[in-house]
């Protein structure tokens, strides 16, 4: 390992930065930081994770129910949504302080690697962004087969299909800028 401060090559896909990450050739100290950046969020997310995970369960019910009451079921998306605001702001802010870490030039090439298609969980990446990526809208996240009014429901969002709802997470904005770690 060299000299602290050096730039570097961060961890391959198999420790969970990612090629995007890699590419930035981040300094040994801006992995620590994103790192802990990332750690600070999950942790506050944790209760709120569980919660939405309540409600979207409460919301299969309403689905699976013999006779489905509009309203309720309305309502269920609405608590669905007031759980995900803080969440998606955290996300937010969470990428905001991600980006101050990166140096200039680091922030052009991460927007290079976004226009380009690629990115830490941009456009075309693993999370994509809207229209793109596995996890972006027409992906797994939420809008395509998987999404709001396909075939399978939900899948991982919490849209409606001809399955029912998803359960599993979803693609929010900000996502692109974060790291993936184990």
């Amino acid at each position: 390992m060299g000299p602290e401060g050096q730039r570097q090559m961060g961890p391959g896909m198999g420790q969970g930065q990612g090629m995007g990450m890699a590419a930035l050739n981040l300094t040994a100290e801006q992995q620590q930081q994103m790192r802990q950046i990332r750690r600070d969020l999950q942790r506050e997310q944790w209760e709120a994770q569980g919660k939405l995970m309540e409600a979207r369960e409460d919301l299969r019910d309403l689905w699976l129910a013999e006779e489905r009451d509009p309203a309720a079921i309305g309502e269920a998306y609405a608590r669905i949504a007031e759980l995900q605001r803080p969440m998606i702001e955290a996300r937010v802010e969470a990428a905001n302080k991600m980006r101050a870490v990166l140096s200039d030039e680091q922030r052009e090439a991460l927007r290079e690697m976004r226009a380009s298609g690629m990115g830490m969980m941009g456009s075309g990446g693993m999370m994509g962004g809207p229209g793109m990526g596995m996890m972006g809208q027409g992906g797994m996240g939420g809008m395509g087969m998987m999404g709001p009014g396909g075939m399978m429901g939900g899948g991982m969002g919490s849209g409606m299909g001809m399955m029912g709802p998803g359960m599993g997470p979803m693609w929010m904005p900000g996502m692109e800028d974060m790291p993936v770690e184990p």
